[in-house]
């Protein structure tokens, strides 16, 4: 897929590929089991246009930039391609192999000559799986659509408290405040001394961001819009910004 974000026209268009589309459920707690991380979610579709302005902005300049659960890695490669000035190193992470394969894949279809973008595995709820001594702390955390029940948001949440820089750090995530687990993390969340700040959500984020879409391409944004049911929701409906920071 080839995927243009952001307000404005300025030609940066990402080649991005998926994996395993039918692979969209998790039946139990394991991060391990969990293979939503090989396909585009909506939220991450909206965390990669918010990053993609904020980069525009210079938000991103200079900083170490960690990316939770990348997936495919839109959100780390919008935060690469898009910020002026850019920022030092993006590491892209995710738990699962076949995640971690196809966000190599993409990286190297999306080299940029200033930025160090590496892949690790980094399960969030294994600290061994995280990175250790000088290379522990960093200034931007990014993370889409991570919590799914209630153990997982109190793991990320003490994943996020530890390898976030202070006093500065910054966690800027994208969540559906429908799924079990969202309030139990923001909880943990302040536990830990980090405070969060809503962010409204500009109705262009909403928009298809396929470069010349196909029914079939603008189908793969559309993931999670079919109910048990049958019915049909919007995909983006329950999506919601946060920014957290460290409490003065």
């Amino acid at each position: 897929y080839r995927i243009r974000l952001g307000r404005g026209d300025d030609g940066r268009v990402l080649s991005l590929r998926e994996v395993g589309l039918g692979c969209v459920q998790t039946f139990d707690t394991d991060s391990g089991a969990d293979t939503t991380g090989v396909c585009l979610w909506g939220s991450g579709v909206i965390l990669a246009q918010w990053v993609a302005d904020l980069g525009k902005q210079g938000f991103f300049g200079g900083k170490r930039v960690l990316v939770l659960g990348a997936g495919c890695g839109l959100e780390g490669l919008a935060c690469a391609h898009y910020s002026t000035p850019p920022p030092s190193s993006v590491l892209l992470t995710d738990s699962l192999q076949a995640a971690t394969e196809n966000l190599q894949h993409n990286v190297q279809m999306n080299q940029h000559e200033s930025v160090e973008m590496s892949v690790a595995r980094l399960d969030w709820g294994d600290s061994a799986t995280w990175p250790q001594g000088d290379t522990a702390s960093f200034d931007v955390i990014l993370g889409a659509d991570l919590v799914y029940h209630d153990k997982a948001g109190g793991r990320l949440a003490v994943a996020v408290s530890r390898l976030l820089a202070r006093p500065q750090g910054v966690f800027l995530c994208a969540s559906r405040s429908d799924r079990e687990g969202a309030d139990t993390f923001t909880a943990q969340m302040e536990r830990l001394g980090l405070v969060s700040e809503a962010v409204s959500i500009p109705p262009e984020y909403r928009e298809n961001p396929l470069v010349d879409p196909s029914e079939d391409e603008s189908a793969v944004f559309l993931a999670e819009k079919v109910e048990s049911d049958g019915s049909v929701d919007d995909p983006y409906r329950h999506v919601v910004l946060h920014k957290y920071t460290w409490a003065s």
